[in-house]
């Protein structure tokens, strides 16, 4: 770590970014097997935890932000640990569905508290340049410290289902507490008051987004592209791990341990060929961005059908570990494309509109998936999942899509 991070960057890096990281995927990595085998839900109960997830997500994330930007970045992180480690404890102590519900509220409030804080609180610390490399400094540990919850959860639970979750969310409250003694906020100055309200805020970006989808088809198409890339997320996420333990018998090991290292494959896959892809792709060529998304649009479909599809175990898995590969490469690249499509004056709330979609298009999609996997199967519900994602391939298939792009790097190029 550069010298210049000080306390505050090593605080980010090693226990915002890496313990957070570890805690994560030790809690959520395997939850589903959890609630499927230990709370005894089913296919719409299951679906309707990460729906509940996701609107309290939408419905707070602006409004929690007034805590940071008024009050303290420091209070609103600690805050935010404190309800993340109370909803878990709450899901891993009383395995009742109604009970986990509100867990999940009281999570989904946790990481709308972290959104954006932790961040704005280390750009104050030490500065936005220095806070930009811990950013992307953080990314490694962050993968690793994934990995080592995954497999921790992995080991951990064949003996107790529960236990994996009980013990990310008392650590959670340690790390909280352990925050409050040892994170400065010298940096940050409190606004003598707040210029809009946070709920018309939220409004006024919606309805900005929405005016400028009228100037411009294409933006149009991209943020329907956010939708349908959200909504089939909330069935797969929810339904592929159950409907596994349902359809394939696994030898040797149990459920757990193979599922843990077919994700701890894909994270480490994902790592190897991000660092590939960004060595060989060009960024700044929006063109070449959208050719390699198109190409891992039509490939996690495919991976999609395979999942489900197959009758073997062998195939399955790593189809599975296909569709959680291109998922971790896809967003970044997404988003770098997104990016590079937008002027920098709507840029903001363009980026704003589609987390707000994103979050909509789960909230819409997950009832549905679920629904239907309660009234015909899980493995009917998983095709309608996957079912859902093919309006996305033919709008990122539009020659529109491609027209007024820039290619500043490509006309450099030849200039040379």
């Amino acid at each position: 770590m550069p010298a210049r991070l000080k306390k505050p960057g090593f605080i980010y890096l090693y226990l915002i970014r890496g313990a957070g990281a570890l805690l994560f995927s030790l809690a959520f990595s395997l939850d589903m097997i959890y609630f499927y085998q230990t709370v005894g839900m089913n296919a719409l109960q299951m679906v309707l935890v990460g729906t509940t997830l996701e609107i309290t997500i939408l419905l707070f994330e602006v409004p929690t932000g007034i805590v940071a930007d008024v009050f303290s970045r420091r209070l609103s992180v600690l805050l935010g640990y404190v309800l993340v480690g109370c909803g878990i404890v709450l899901s891993g102590a009383v395995p009742v569905f109604g009970v986990i519900l509100l867990a999940q509220v009281l999570w989904g409030l946790g990481a709308t508290c972290l959104s954006g804080a932790t961040e704005a609180w280390l750009s104050e610390e030490i500065g936005e340049a220095a806070a930009n490399e811990a950013i992307i400094l953080g990314t490694r540990p962050e993968q690793i410290a994934s990995i080592l919850g995954i497999a921790l959860a992995a080991w951990i639970m064949p003996f107790n289902r529960a236990l994996p979750m009980l013990m990310a969310g008392f650590l959670f409250l340690v790390m909280a507490l352990l925050l409050a003694f040892i994170m400065p906020e010298t940096g940050f100055v409190r606004p003598d008051h707040i210029t809009q309200h946070p709920l018309q805020q939220m409004k006024q970006t919606f309805l900005d987004g929405l005016r400028m989808t009228r100037k411009r088809p294409a933006l149009k198409r991209i943020l329907l592209l956010a939708v349908f890339f959200a909504v089939y997320t909330e069935g797969f996420d929810r339904l592929w791990i159950p409907f596994a333990m349902d359809q394939y018998p696994f030898p040797s090991f149990p459920a757990e341990t193979w599922v843990g290292g077919a994700q701890i494959t894909a994270q480490f896959s994902a790592f190897l060929i991000l660092g590939w892809l960004h060595k060989r792709v060009n960024l700044q060529q929006p063109r070449t961005l959208l050719r390699l998304l198109i190409g891992m649009s039509f490939l996690l479909l495919t991976c999609l059908v395979l999942s489900i599809a197959t009758p073997w175990l062998w195939a399955a898995l790593p189809a599975y570990a296909g569709i959680m590969i291109i998922r971790e490469m896809h967003d970044p690249f997404y988003r770098t494309w997104v990016n590079q499509r937008l002027e920098p004056a709507t840029r903001a709330t363009v980026l704003s509109l589609s987390g707000q979609l994103d979050a909509i298009g789960q909230i819409i999609g997950g009832p549905m998936i679920g629904t239907t996997a309660r009234v015909f199967s899980k493995r009917v519900g998983l095709g309608f999942s996957t079912l859902l994602l093919t309006p996305a391939l033919w709008i990122i298939t539009r020659p529109a899509l491609r027209e007024d792009v820039p290619e500043p790097v490509q006309q450099a190029t030849e200039g040379s």
